[in-house]
């Protein structure tokens, strides 16, 4: 079958998209997409228009890279991320926030009052100040030592002024730490100085006593032998030799009274010692009197006490070094944070920016309208286009009839004779021409005996126009190529083809002819047209057109009329509302399916086709009815047939004229 071999070669995909049906979509509703742009368009204004500006205002702070203190320590890197992540921070604090609100010329300005006119009650509290947070924005500049302090608000002048007011207060913030951070560290410096030189002086003292004690010690040692040699030459009551002890005696009573004085102060000193450097250990006998051992003792602490001396000394000169740098480092040290630049007053506002809204507004209006169109288009599920139906149905289209008013209004129904040069006539004759070149296919190929004179005309549902396509497809074979043609009426239950013909009298019709088939002949009626006669639905109804149509009369009917006529066409009921077509269908030599392309959906027209395919010899196409005839539009595409101004249709009008 033909129908079948087109829907594997032409049907594709229901699932494909078909650019050139989108584009033409599209084009057909290019006021929708044209509509929204200028609506989206119209909001961006109105939304300028009623939106008050906000300016934005920004101070700059720098960071320097490094820097090394007077007193000579390693130098410091402020540009780590944990510096600069530090700073921000505290830009952000609320206190600091508060300070700067605290000044007059922001806290008490009329745009200030203004923005807090109806919280009057949080007026000078940390929830004014949160509110306030949220106009500044503390950015860093990737890649450079610069912190961006800005302050967005709809006045620009209290936009610059809290900017400006916030990095003053944060580098005198930074400044009075600093100075409090240096005049306690030089208030810890001069305790640590006094408390080293008292202990060095201590130290020094008792190190001097010492040193005369041994010194005094050194000239008895030497009396002493001189003494013992004395005593030798001479006896003990020599002068020579009672001036020499009592001279010993004497050095001994004055080294006895300084051992005296210094053991105490060794004692004192050896306490502190132990208690803090763990240096010498005193010996268990010291409340003895100080012999020759405790002696030792002490001219062994001497060389202790030297070495502690000296140690000391070095660190009080060390302390005094470090107090003087500091001094100078006071004088001389640089702030960590410096304003690069002052906020300038704005000129002009950050929000709203004109052209982004109104671009936004017509990107996201023509986008709106653009997804209207496109989800029309793919939600859409009617045939409308010739493609779309090919593609859906898998039959070709046979013919696409224009949209005509006149029909509609049912004034002209047999077009093919009230305007024959109409691009409806044309598309009947296109009509007819397809079925000629698919009989002629037919009898070129294997199925040579295969001729379309009995055609079969359904649709899927009522009211798509398959009377209408029979009335002028039966007209287009009978008054324009003289064949002898029969239109039977098999649709019983709403019979509409003695109206369209305009008969008074309709005959006893297809219900006539087929209760008494030997005179079905004198059911035939004329139409007036030459070779075209008409078998309507009948002066009396059936209450069973079922029955009647689904008979063996039927079959005998209609291979009656086949022998007698050239062509038989068949207008018969929509196949998805009743069954009377698929009754007979197989003795018919193809059929056509007519829709209705802006009404008809195409899951109607594809259970139709698989009805119809399983009850008739072969489904030639499709028939699209009521595509619109504005050029370019998306149903007509291709503008399928001529007006009738063009020459051809004409031709036509002259020939009816004639």
């Amino acid at each position: 079958m033909e129908g079948s071999n087109f829907s594997e070669s032409h049907g594709g995909s229901e699932d494909e998209i078909d650019l050139r049906q989108l584009l033409f979509s599209l084009l057909v509703g290019k006021w929708v997409i044209l509509g929204c742009l200028l609506a989206g368009l119209a909001v961006g204004l109105a939304y300028l228009q009623f939106t008050t500006p906000v300016f934005r205002a920004t101070a700059l702070l720098e960071i320097p890279e490094q820097r090394e203190n007077a007193a000579g320590f390693e130098a410091q890197d402020y540009t780590g991320d944990e510096v600069l992540k530090t700073i921000e921070r505290n830009l952000r604090r609320i206190s600091l926030i508060g300070r700067a609100v605290e000044r007059e010329n922001i806290g008490g300005s009329a745009a200030f009052q203004a923005s807090f006119e109806d919280s009057p009650d949080i007026q000078g509290t940390p929830r004014q100040w949160e509110l306030v947070a949220e106009w500044v924005t503390i950015s860093l500049e990737r890649g450079t030592r610069l912190i961006n302090v800005s302050v967005e608000h709809t006045d620009r002048i209290l936009a610059r002024d809290l900017a400006n007011a916030l990095v003053e207060e944060f580098i005198r913030e930074r400044s009075e730490k600093r100075s409090g951070s240096t005049a306690s560290a030089v208030d810890s410096l001069m305790r640590e100085a006094e408390r080293i030189g008292g202990r060095l002086r201590k130290s020094q003292a008792i190190l001097q006593k010492l040193d005369e004690a041994v010194e005094i010690q050194n000239v008895v040692k030497e009396n002493e032998d001189e003494l013992t040699s004395l005593r030798q030459r001479y006896a003990d009551a020599h002068p020579s030799v009672l001036q020499l002890r009592s001279l010993i005696e004497e050095k001994n009573a004055a080294l006895d009274l300084m051992l005296k004085e210094i053991r105490p102060l060794v004692s004192e000193h050896s306490k502190i010692t132990v208690a803090t450097e763990g240096s010498v250990t005193r010996p268990p006998n010291e409340n003895k009197r100080l012999a020759k051992e405790e002696f030792e003792f002490l001219f062994a602490h001497r060389e202790s006490l030297a070495g502690e001396v000296a140690t000391s000394q070095a660190l009080f000169e060390s302390v005094v070094a470090r107090l003087e740098e500091m001094d100078v480092s006071s004088q001389l040290d640089v702030e960590s944070v410096e304003i690069s630049e002052d906020a300038y007053l704005p000129s002009e506002p950050v929000k709203p920016k004109g052209l982004l809204v109104l671009a936004a507004g017509i990107l996201i209006g023509g986008g709106l309208g653009f997804f209207l169109v496109a989800g029309s288009h793919f939600l859409d599920n009617k045939l409308r286009t010739v493609d779309r139906a090919e593609q859906k149905i898998g039959l070709p289209v046979m013919a696409a009839i224009p949209e005509d008013k006149r029909i509609q209004k049912k004034i002209k129904p047999l077009i093919m004779l009230s305007d024959p040069g109409s691009p409806v006539a044309e598309a009947f004759r296109s009509l007819r021409a397809s079925l000629a070149l698919q009989d002629f296919s037919s009898y070129n190929s294997n199925d040579k005996g295969s001729s379309s004179r009995s055609i079969l005309i359904t649709s899927s549902l009522p009211g798509e126009g398959k009377s209408f396509v029979s009335a002028n497809l039966a007209v287009a074979y009978a008054s324009q190529l003289n064949m002898k043609t029969l239109l039977i009426e098999a649709d019983l239950r709403r019979p509409v083809i003695d109206r369209i013909f305009g008969l008074k009298t309709p005959g006893a019709g297809t219900v006539g002819a087929l209760n008494d088939l030997e005179k079905w002949e004198t059911a035939v009626v004329e139409s007036g047209i030459p070779n075209l006669d008409l078998l309507t639905g009948g002066e009396h109804a059936t209450d069973r057109p079922a029955e009647l149509l689904g008979s063996i009369r039927m079959n005998h009917l209609l291979e009656k009329a086949v022998e007698r006529y050239d062509r038989v066409v068949i207008d018969s009921p929509p196949v998805n509302s009743v069954s009377d077509a698929l009754l007979f269908g197989s003795e018919v030599d193809n059929a056509l399916l007519v829709a209705d392309a802006n009404r008809t959906p195409a899951s109607s027209v594809k259970r139709a086709k698989t009805q119809l395919a399983g009850s008739v010899r072969e489904i030639s196409g499709l028939v699209l009815n009521r595509m619109p005839q504005k050029p370019g539009s998306a149903a007509d595409p291709y503008h399928y047939y001529y007006t009738a101004n063009d020459a051809y249709g004409e031709c036509y009008n002259r020939k009816v004229e004639s």
